[in-house]
């Protein structure tokens, strides 16, 4: 099943580490090793990694209050 990923901790969980986060990203492993320091997975990488690899991970559907 598919989760939203937010933190840091969770993308880890998923990726196995955190070279394979970078990659799945495209990103360099130093960058990686900033967000661990943080803690928090920058928002719009959330939504790139949901859209890269919608197996492992998907965007919550949004409720518009009309």
């Amino acid at each position: 099943m598919s989760k939203f990923i937010v933190t840091f901790d969770d993308a880890l969980k998923i990726s196995g580490t955190s070279a394979n986060l970078a990659k799945m990203l495209d990103v360099t492993e130093s960058a990686v090793s900033q967000w661990k320091e943080q803690g928090v997975l920058p928002e719009l990488r959330a939504y790139q990694l949901a859209a890269k690899h919608p197996g492992k991970f998907s965007i919550p559907e949004q409720n518009s209050a009309a």
